[in-house]
C-alpha cells in the first residue's frame, strides 16, 4: 500500500521550532539559532526545506572576535597591545605583542635586548646607544668678552674673520665677486672641505623670486653656484633640482645663509660613499654666488621680480679636514653666558650646570665625540641686557639681534653656545611647542668665529630645574632638557639636519635616519591636513605636524629616536646613526 509523504507541521512555542522530527531528519542540532563553535568560527543551527536542523557552514566571528567553546557565541578579544610585533619596555627589557590562536593580542614575557641595546622608554623598542668611552672629564675653565656697547642705537656689525685651524689647513682666497670661478687645490689624504664665503660688500636687501606665478622672497643668500670636482665633472649645481632622495645627491646645502655661509662636505650618504677613501686630491673650483646673483641670472622656471645684483663681493676661505674620519674625536665647546641666571664662577660650581655638561658629553659620546675643552664665558652686561631675552625666533638676518649676539663668540675652534633666558616666540603662533634653539646656520662656519653665523642660541632656563635622577631624563630634568637642546643646535652647526621635518613632507640626505612621511605615519584623521596632500587651511592654522609618537615605530615611521628629530617631546632618546656619527666627526670644528 502507498504511503502518504510525509509532512512536518512547524509550531513556534518559546521560541523553538518543533519541527524536524519525522522519521527521514537526521538533526545534529536541536533548535533554530542554536550555535557551536568550529575552532575559532561559528556555526549556527537551521532548518532545510523539509524542516531538517542542521548547522551551517562555519563563519569567522568579527574583527577581534573569536568564537568561545564555553559560550558557544563570539566574544570580543582583551587586547592588550595594538598589533602583533608592537613592542612595550619593562625597565631594560622589550615586550613583544602576540596573537593567540584565537587571534587576540597580548604582550609576550619581557625578554633582553640584543647586546649593546637597551629598551628605551618612549621609543618602546630597543636601540643602541653607541656611546664611545671618553678618556677624560671635560676640563671646564672661565673666561670672559669684553666686548664694547654699542649704545642705543648699534651699527650693524658684519666682521671678515680669520680660520682657527692649522695652516696647512686653510687656504684663504681672498676677496671675489659673484660670477667669479675660483680653483682650490685638494690635498691627498683629505676627508672633507668647507668652503666659506663672508660678505665684504654684499647686498643685504631680500631676493624676490616668482615660481609657477607664485612669488616667494628669501634673504640674499651666500651659495656656491656650482662645484666641479678635478675632472671637470659637476659635483654641486645650485640650479639643479633635488632628486626625490636626497641622500642620492652628492651636495646638499638648504638653508638660509645670508651674508656668510659654509659649503661643507661630505653632508650626503652619496658623498659618505664618495669620500670613503677620501676627497679625490687635485684643482677643484666653484663659482662665487648669492641669491641676488641667481636672480639676475635666473635658470628656467624662475624669474626674477626684485633684489638682482650681480656685484656683492665676498672674502673666500677653504678649509680641509684630513683622512680618514676618526671613529672618536674631541671637540671644544664655548659657552657665552647671556642669562641672568649665572655667572661664569658660579656656572663652574652649580651642580645643574655641571649635570647639563655631563649630559652633553653623554649625548655627544654617541657620535663618537669627546668634549675637550668647555669654557664658560661672562658677556658684559650691556649684552646681557639686550639679548637675554631680546632674540626672537623669527629675526633671524644678520642685523637682527640673533646673529648680532654670535659676533661676540672669540677667536678659536669650537662649538660656540649662547645660554639666554628666553627666545622670544612668533606672534602668528600655530604649529607644535616653542622655539628653544636656533643655530646661526646649517652649517656654521666652523673655525671661524666673531661672524654673524658662528654659534648657536639655546634656552637655558631650565637649568637646575626638575627631577634628576641618576639616569638622564629628557621629560623631567631641566639640566637635560638644556643639554639635549644644546647637543641638537650643535649638530646644526656641525652639518645635519632634521631627520624629517615638521611637516612629514621632506627629509635629510642621511638614508640611515629613516624618514616619517606624514600621509604615513600621521593619525589617520589628521592626514588630510598633511602639507603634501596640499590642504586648505584657515588662517593662522598650519598643516599637520609629525610628532615623536607618529615617528618611533621603526620602518616606514621612524626617526624621532635621534638627537636631530625636529622635536624635542616625550619619546625623545638623542642619539645618532651611524652616518650621523660620520658627518659630524668630519666636520672643521672636531679636532
Amino acid at each position: 500500500m502507498d504511503r502518504a509523504p510525509f509532512v512536518c507541521l512547524a509550531v513556534a512555542f518559546a521560541g523553538i521550532i518543533a519541527c524536524g522530527s519525522g522519521p527521514d531528519c537526521k538533526n545534529p542540532c536541536r533548535a533554530v539559532g542554536a550555535t557551536q563553535c568550529s575552532g575559532t568560527q561559528l556555526q549556527t543551527c537551521k532548518a532545510d526545506t523539509n524542516g531538517c536542523l542542521t548547522f551551517s557552514a562555519p563563519v569567522a566571528c568579527g574583527a577581534q572576535q573569536f568564537c568561545s567553546a564555553t559560550a558557544n557565541a563570539c566574544v570580543s578579544c582583551t587586547n592588550t597591545c595594538p598589533n602583533v610585533g608592537a613592542t612595550q619596555c619593562s625597565g631594560a627589557q622589550v615586550q613583544t605583542c602576540t596573537a593567540d590562536a584565537n587571534g587576540c593580542l597580548s604582550l609576550a614575557a619581557p625578554a633582553t635586548c640584543p647586546s649593546g641595546q637597551t629598551c628605551v622608554s618612549g621609543q618602546n623598542r630597543c636601540l643602541s646607544t653607541g656611546e664611545v668611552a671618553c678618556a677624560s672629564a671635560p676640563v671646564i675653565s672661565t673666561g670672559s668678552v669684553t666686548a664694547t656697547d654699542p649704545g642705543a642705537s648699534p651699527a650693524c656689525l658684519r666682521p671678515v674673520a680669520p680660520s682657527a685651524l692649522p695652516a696647512g689647513q686653510v687656504n684663504h682666497i681672498g676677496v671675489k665677486t659673484v660670477g667669479n670661478v675660483v680653483p682650490f687645490d685638494i690635498p691627498t689624504n683629505t676627508g672633507g672641505f668647507s668652503i666659506v664665503s663672508q660678505a665684504v660688500n654684499a647686498q643685504t636687501g631680500d631676493v624676490t623670486f616668482s615660481f609657477s606665478g607664485q612669488n616667494v622672497t628669501v634673504p640674499n643668500s651666500v651659495v656656491p653656484l656650482i662645484v666641479k670636482d678635478p675632472s671637470g665633472a659637476t659635483f654641486y649645481d645650485d640650479n639643479a633640482p633635488l632628486p626625490d632622495d636626497i641622500s642620492t645627491a652628492l651636495a646638499v646645502y638648504d638653508d638660509l645663509s645670508p651674508s656668510t655661509g659654509a659649503f661643507s662636505v661630505p653632508n650626503t650618504s652619496a658623498a659618505l660613499s664618495l669620500f670613503a677613501g677620501g676627497v679625490p686630491p687635485g684643482t677643484w673650483s666653484f663659482t662665487v654666488s648669492d641669491f641676488a646673483n641667481e636672480c639676475a641670472n635666473p635658470p628656467p622656471g624662475l624669474a626674477c621680480v626684485s633684489g638682482a645684483s650681480t656685484t656683492s663681493t665676498y672674502d673666500i676661505t677653504v678649509v680641509t679636514r684630513p683622512g680618514p674620519v676618526p671613529a672618536q674625536a674631541p671637540v671644544d665647546v664655548g659657552i657665552y653666558l647671556v642669562t641672568n641666571n649665572f655667572t661664569a664662577a658660579t656656572a663652574e660650581v652649580s651642580p645643574g650646570f655641571t649635570r647639563m655638561i655631563s649630559t652633553l658629553q653623554t649625548i655627544y659620546s654617541r657620535a663618537g665625540l669627546c668634549l675637550g675643552n668647555v669654557t664658560l664665558y661672562d658677556v658684559p652686561t650691556w649684552a646681557k641686557a639686550r639679548f637675554a631675552t631680546g632674540v626672537s625666533a623669527d629675526k633671524t638676518g644678520p642685523c637682527d639681534e640673533l646673529d648680532q649676539m654670535f659676533t661676540l663668540s672669540l677667536p678659536g675652534n669650537a662649538l660656540n653656545f649662547f645660554f639666554v633666558d628666553d627666545i622670544t616666540q612668533p606672534a602668528s603662533g600655530g604649529g607644535v611647542g616653542s622655539v628653544v634653539g636656533i643655530d646661526g646656520t646649517i652649517p656654521g662656519p666652523s673655525s671661524f668665529s666673531g661672524t654673524v653665523h658662528s654659534g648657536a642660541v639655546v634656552n637655558a632656563s631650565n637649568i637646575g630645574r626638575g627631577v634628576c635622577g641618576s639616569s638622564i631624563d629628557f621629560n623631567r630634568c631641566g639640566s637635560d632638557v638644556t643639554a639635549y637642546i644644546a647637543g641638537h643646535e650643535g649638530g646644526h652647526y656641525m652639518g645635519l639636519y632634521h631627520p624629517t621635518e615638521a611637516f612629514g613632507d621632506f627629509f635629510d640626505p642621511i638614508a640611515d635616519t629613516g624618514t616619517c612621511d606624514c600621509r604615513q605615519c600621521a593619525p589617520v584623521a589628521s592626514r588630510a591636513k598633511c602639507a603634501a596632500n596640499n590642504p586648505t587651511l584657515p588662517p593662522g592654522q598650519v598643516p599637520t605636524e609629525v610628532t615623536g609618537t607618529d615617528c618611533n615605530k621603526g620602518g616606514a615611521c621612524d626617526g624621532s629616536q635621534f638627537l636631530m628629530f625636529w622635536l624635542l617631546d616625550d619619546s625623545s632618546f638623542g642619539t645618532f646613526s651611524p652616518q650621523q656619527g660620520q658627518v659630524v666627526r668630519g666636520n672643521p670644528a672636531v679636532h
